[in-house]
């Protein structure tokens, strides 16, 4: 039976200690426990008939007049059919009438047939999180798609399957990939090396080992003649209508036509956000706009994308921050370590190693007093303590005992904790919703989330109901 990453889904081999998609340690998954046999209610008791009591007969002299008419009229009505017979053949009986057979039909559809199995309603051997109401699941080597019931939209059929979006699917059948809707129709022919979902109306499709890009029609909008690396941190998809390719190890931008908007001149390109791209050249990082104007110098060792409306930047061991006019808007200082900002705050370590948040004026938002953390997602950030974690809100309350071992950000208002080696989910209160008796939980997507016990992966909904029962 193939294994899986449950960070990043990639497949792994039973004896791999590390996933060779992320690098993520492989845990070690216990024996699930046998669950109690399940209790049924004992059916009602039957009712006794009871039969009503005897009404008063009539007069002994008047009801045997009664009983000798009626066996005289019946004896005369006797002969008289006798006599009848012996006159007239009996007709032969008729055959049955296609309105006795359509009859006979309704009696029979109007019995209630019992219910057909459902497809799935099982557990799988992988699934991942919903995305536009499916998720892919894995199952005896081969790869669908279910609904929200737990049931078969899709069979399982596919080599390979990646998550919808905008209204296709990449699948995978003899080591090529094509698109489905989700109908399971196949719109786009099995024609790409690699998986790729759709953004902005397109998707990447390898052929021979380059890059190109295809519409939702099948209609190669791109000829596949750019250079891809997979050590590249990201696909080169479209954002905001633009994509960086690279052509003979130099960089530069596509519009969503493929015309070259800006020119193959720069060492390494970032995807566009918030109007700004990443370029590096000759060793040094700076930024580009959408007509390709430097409007950050390439004079820092490092840069992340923008996010948030601030970009993180690095030079000579300094950490700061840029706002989207090229400022040093947080001051390149002696910071360790810098995370991306979000809901407002980002993650920083000092140089003494202790880990807080501070605000877009560089001010401190949460205290110095942590060893870690994570981003803020629903006003909560999970930090780490002691060696343990719970999570605090924007004003640095704590709002979340430190009693886990690990912990993710939230998603929807909930977020996967964990206790051991079991994993649950808590609302943003702190309150335990699914319990912690799983080996992993993904995070909640459209109200549900894929949980794995035993190597064996069902789901849960917001209020911890399996919804796909893991067993």
């Amino acid at each position: 039976m193939a294994k899986f990453c449950i960070q990043c889904g990639s497949q792994i081999n039973e004896s791999a200690k590390f996933c060779p998609g992320c690098g993520a340690a492989v845990a070690v998954e216990p024996v699930q426990p046998v669950p109690p046999p399940q209790q049924y209610a004992a059916p009602p008791p039957v009712q006794q008939y009871t039969p009503p009591p005897p009404k008063k007969g009539l007069p002994r002299n008047i009801l045997i007049i009664i009983i000798i008419a009626v066996a005289a009229v019946a004896a005369a009505l006797i002969i008289l059919n006798v006599l009848g017979e012996k006159e007239e053949p009996k007709p032969e009986e008729p055959p049955a009438t296609v309105e006795e057979d359509t009859d006979t039909e309704d009696e029979d559809a109007a019995e209630p047939e019992p219910e057909a199995e459902p497809v799935f309603l099982r557990s799988f051997d992988f699934a991942n999180s919903f995305s536009e109401g499916f998720a892919r699941v894995y199952l005896d080597d081969k790869w669908g798609f279910i609904d929200k019931e737990g049931l078969q939209v899709l069979p399982l059929k596919y080599d390979g399957a990646g998550d919808f979006s905008e209204g296709l699917a990449s699948v995978m059948l003899d080591d090529k990939w094509g698109w489905i809707d989700k109908s399971g129709n196949e719109v786009i022919p099995f024609i790409s090396e690699r998986s790729s979902g759709f953004r902005e109306g397109l998707a990447c499709i390898w052929v021979d080992g380059k890059l190109g890009y295809i519409d939702k029609t099948g209609n190669i909008v791109v000829p596949p003649i750019y250079d891809w690396y997979g050590w590249t941190e990201e696909y080169p998809f479209y954002e905001e209508g633009m994509a960086p390719v690279c052509i003979d190890d130099k960089w530069g931008f596509l519009d969503k036509e493929g015309n070259e908007v800006i020119p193959m001149r720069y060492d390494y390109a970032f995807n566009m956000r918030e109007g700004r791209a990443g370029v590096w050249f000759d060793g040094k990082w700076g930024f580009i706009d959408r007509e390709g104007n430097e409007v950050v110098p390439l004079k820092y060792d490092s840069v992340y994308p923008y996010s948030d409306g601030m970009a993180q930047v690095s030079l000579d061991g300094k950490f700061g921050y840029l706002d989207l006019e090229g400022n040093e808007a947080i001051p390149l200082r002696n910071y360790e370590n810098t995370y991306m900002f979000t809901e407002g705050l980002a993650g920083v370590y000092l140089d003494n190693g202790q880990f807080g948040y501070i605000n877009k004026k560089g001010e401190e938002a949460v205290p110095f007093i942590y060893d870690s953390g994570g981003y803020f997602r629903d006003g909560r950030a999970w930090v780490r303590s002691g060696g343990m974690i719970g999570y605090v809100d924007k004003d640095g309350k704590e709002v979340v005992p430190f009693i886990y071992d690990f912990a993710y950000e939230f998603s929807e208002g909930m977020a996967a904790v964990c206790i051991g080696d079991r994993w649950g989910a808590i609302d943003i209160n702190g309150k335990e919703i699914v319990p912690l008796i799983y080996s992993y939980i993904f995070d909640f997507s459209e109200g549900m989330a894929a949980v794995e016990l035993d190597r064996k992966w069902g789901f849960v909904d917001k209020t911890g109901k399996e919804i796909v029962p893991v067993k």
